[in-house]
């Protein structure tokens, strides 16, 4: 029953999702595209010199795009913009693994055996469920490991990937990216946050659950 309440809402959400963040029925006249090759080099230039400032502006322009109607001008050259904009972000973000620990790092790749390692030696654990096919996701992983100085010495977060962790999040009740499952040192799990982006939000959640 559990997993089939999983199932379900898992479908709902990936049906909401394609409806919120779908193709533009816009037809784009020569200057909005134009405005657009226009506007590349500036955004190339942004990711060069501040990829981190880029990954905030991304989000926030599928966010905006979400106020128009998907017919619009502004729906169009928004999404546009943020497709090109996801194109910058790294595809291969390099995280250790439990094979490669010389010393314990805040943030890791998930496998159930980092897991249980982290357990073992009274590490506060947090999952981070990311899909490499998801900007936001990867936007959050990017900012996550900048500030990773920042997360607390006795906190290990740990990236696991999405498509690959079907029978986890079925266990913790993960119906979506980006949710991050917190656990205390006392391997009980103590949170669930969805849509969680930035590093200020990971640490009010990490010192509000007192992990």
């Amino acid at each position: 029953m559990k997993t089939l309440i999983w199932l379900l809402s898992w479908l709902l959400l990936l049906w909401s999702g394609f409806a919120c963040w779908a193709p533009s029925t816009y037809s784009p006249s020569a200057s909005d595209e134009i405005l657009i090759t226009s506007l590349q080099p500036k955004i190339d230039s942004l990711f060069d010199k501040d990829p981190l400032r880029g990954n905030v502006i991304m989000m926030k322009l599928k966010d905006i795009s979400m106020n128009f109607e998907t017919d619009t001008k502004e729906y169009y050259i928004l999404r546009e913009l943020h497709l090109y904009m996801n194109s910058k972000i790294n595809e291969h973000i390099e995280l250790e693994t439990y094979e490669d620990w010389v010393e314990m790092s805040s943030y890791m790749l998930y496998s159930p055996e980092t897991f249980q390692q982290a357990l073992d030696q009274h590490y506060a654990v947090v999952i981070n469920f990311r899909a490499s096919r998801c900007p936001r996701c990867k936007a959050t992983s990017e900012e996550i490991i900048a500030h990773q100085a920042e997360i607390p010495d006795w906190v290990i977060v740990l990236e696991a990937d999405y498509d690959e962790t079907k029978e986890l999040q079925a266990e913790l009740w993960v119906i979506q990216q980006t949710t991050f499952v917190f656990f205390n040192k006392d391997w009980e799990q103590v949170g669930l946050v969805e849509r969680l982006s930035w590093i200020d939000q990971l640490l009010e959640e990490i010192s509000e659950l007192n992990l």
